[in-house]
């Protein structure tokens, strides 16, 4: 299973591969899925390792982008979870038993 980060705060106007080049600065993207919420966009960025997304997570919350806050959230947390169920619901999948 690979590592999932959800991330938040970046510009409306990115692409799926605009993120992934962004995000494999810290190590290998196995996808990147972003979904456009009334909030703003939000995305599942999966990383082939958990040692890549723990540093790509600690490199880049909280880094402003565009006038914009950058908010990384690892999916292994509890808030993670919370996070994917949001994500799922707004992709309209369900979470695999």
């Amino acid at each position: 299973m690979y590592a999932k980060l959800f991330l938040m705060g970046f510009p409306h106007y990115w692409s799926e591969q605009k993120l992934g080049r962004f995000v494999s600065a810290y190590g290998s993207i196995v996808a990147a899925k972003i979904v456009r919420a009334p909030s703003g966009p939000l995305a599942l960025v999966e990383m082939k390792t958990l040692e890549e997304a723990h540093n790509a997570a600690r490199g880049l919350d909280g880094m402003r982008l565009d006038e914009e806050l950058l908010a990384v959230i690892q999916g292994e947390s509890a808030l993670g979870h919370e996070v994917e169920n949001i994500f799922l619901r707004l992709t309209g999948h369900r979470k695999a038993s």
